[in-house]
């Protein structure tokens, strides 16, 4: 493992190093000298010899030791010879005072921006920087470093493949790690879709349908046109990908709105913009906002909250087109300071994550998405063609209507699935429902298998008390099933079983009881001697005449 010291030091100015912390990235001059007997420069060393992975300490000065990091992706100079890395974190500082140890050419005390902590070093570095400033030792690094690892590789297979599959034995971690893998493409919540598939969900949920609407003046049940979940996040994944305007604080905006109502008593009069009548903007006894005519009916008119932040955000029409075009001038009128655009950004990747992939009928819920989401066919260029089931409904252009410019109703209704969208699908490998998934669904998909041991970071959440007993039954107990007729690695208990000893108050008799025992069963049903096996496995998992070199060290 190699580790870097790297200062930010008073040659980089506050609002550079704010927004470096801010983006993860560090910078070094490429003309910084060497240090001491160095042959190489500091600015060589971080140009040219720092691999991806490599393990460095980032300080500013001797004010503050702030994290520990690991460097990915290539190095970026500009022209003015400033040279940029990016980098994932392993540890923040939880004591981020300055440094009053002894002094090495690696501490912050000394005047060093760039240098490696060698072999013999790392054990100083543990005891003065490590433990005390990361509460941490090298082994805690190591392992934090491996993971770290395996989750860059399994970044760079979704966004080499766009689609991919984690299988594997039940409870290994594989939701918690599509997560993860989310997170890790630098995804943020409004970035990450989620939804489970189950035997009832169809199309209609997952791209568009007709779906149930009550009318808020008369009681009676309609049908309309909705777009599912999937397709409406491809639709935010696009308006970010070519940069249309969102407004990033329009729930205040709107409340504020609303608020202005009430305190106004509940009434503001407007005019339609071209034939200037008169109308009342309320809030009914359903908390709904309403538009009424100054007619002898008085209609209510609801105006949802979605009609015009979408007229606002892209000038489109849903509905009631008089009232919308009058209350929002009116709105930018009297909130046009509280308004604010959403900074576009164009590189940022939506990770869609489909939990149990294999418990829908795939075909139902996808329809022509078969087409869309294969990686040879995504964007605009390469899926040009493609509408939906229910595009005959749509009456006004969607987000890909307009991307495709679109020019006529009858042609409304166009689909793709923009360039960076992922999805992260997953499924266990032993469920019966594995064996329906057809050949064109398989082949669309990169497939990785997670294994119980892969995710026992996990249980970092158990009481530190119970955390290695855990560990060493679970490891046991899935060497006993692979050592069972008919069983395998596919069948292993995950590390997510024994999250529920927190239910238990750390009981593993009861965790056996109420959840592992009864999934053996399911996996032994048909087989001979169900009761000696059962009995087997549970030795290995008390330990009861068992061999356990790691209790013996």
């Amino acid at each position: 493992m190699r580790i870097w010291k790297l200062s930010h030091g008073k040659d980089i100015r506050d609002d550079w190093y704010n927004d470096a912390l801010n983006k993860n990235f560090v910078m070094v001059h490429e003309d910084t000298l060497s240090k001491g007997q160095n042959t190489i420069s500091q600015g060589d060393n971080f140009t040219k010899y720092v691999n991806e992975g490599d393990v460095f300490y980032l300080c500013r000065g001797n004010s503050s030791i702030v994290l520990i990091g690991c460097f990915k992706g290539e190095c970026n100079i500009d022209k003015d010879g400033w040279a940029y890395r990016k980098y994932d974190i392993l540890f923040k500082a939880k004591n981020n005072k300055g440094y009053s140890g002894n002094s090495h050419w690696w501490t912050p005390n000394n005047n060093s921006t760039f240098i490696e902590i060698n072999q013999k070093d790392q054990p100083v570095f543990e005891t003065e920087i490590l433990k005390p400033f990361f509460g941490v030792d090298l082994l805690d690094l190591e392992n934090k470093l491996s993971v770290s690892r395996k989750m860059e590789s399994y970044k760079k297979l979704l966004e080499s493949n766009h689609n991919l599959i984690l299988t594997g034995a039940p409870g290994t971690g594989k939701t918690y790690l599509a997560k993860e893998i989310a997170k890790a493409m630098g995804c943020s919540d409004e970035e990450i879709g989620f939804v489970q598939f189950h035997p009832s969900y169809d199309y209609t949920d997952f791209v568009e349908g007709l779906r149930p609407i009550q009318d808020d003046n008369t009681g009676a049940i309609g049908f309309e046109r909705k777009d599912g979940v999937f397709k409406a996040f491809c639709e935010r994944a696009l308006r970010c990908l070519t940069g249309n305007q969102q407004i990033s604080n329009f729930d205040n905006v709107y409340n504020a709105f609303v608020n202005d109502i009430i305190e106004n008593g509940n009434d503001i009069e407007l005019e339609t913009p071209i034939q200037k009548r008169k109308f009342n903007v309320k809030i009914n006894n359903n908390g709904k906002l309403v538009a009424i005519p100054q007619t002898g009916t008085g209609t209510e008119i609801t105006i949802t909250k979605e009609m015009l932040q979408i007229y606002i955000e892209s000038d489109k029409i849903t509905d009631w087109k008089s009232y919308v075009t009058s209350i929002v001038p009116y709105m930018k009128l009297k909130y046009g300071e509280m308004l604010s655009e959403k900074t576009p950004n164009k590189d940022a990747k939506f990770v869609f994550i489909i939990d149990e992939i294999n418990r829908g009928e795939i075909s139902k819920i996808f329809g022509e998405l078969f087409y869309a989401i294969d990686p040879g066919y995504r964007g605009s260029e390469k899926c040009s063609n493609l509408r939906t089931q229910y595009a005959n409904l749509q009456r006004i252009p969607n987000e890909f209507d307009s991307f495709l410019n679109i020019k006529y109703s009858d042609n409304y209704g166009h689909f793709f699935v923009p360039e960076n969208v992922y999805i992260i699908g997953t499924m266990n490998d032993i469920d019966r429902s594995v064996e329906s998934m057809d050949f064109a669904f398989r082949r669309r998909f990169a497939f990785k298998e997670i294994k119980a041991e892969e995710n026992i970071g996990m249980l970092d959440n158990l009481d530190s008390s119970i955390k290695e007993d855990a560990i060493k039954r679970m490891s046991r107990l899935n060497k006993a099933i692979e050592e069972t007729e008919g069983l395998s690695s596919a069948y292993h208990i995950g590390a997510s079983y024994f999250l529920k000893l927190k239910n238990y108050n750390n009981d593993f008799g009861q965790l056996w009881d109420y959840h592992i025992e009864g999934l053996l069963r399911e996996y032994l049903r048909g087989y001979p001697n169900i009761e000696d096996s059962l009995n087997k496995l549970k030795s290995a998992y008390d330990n009861e005449n068992q061999n356990d070199s790691s209790d013996n060290n």
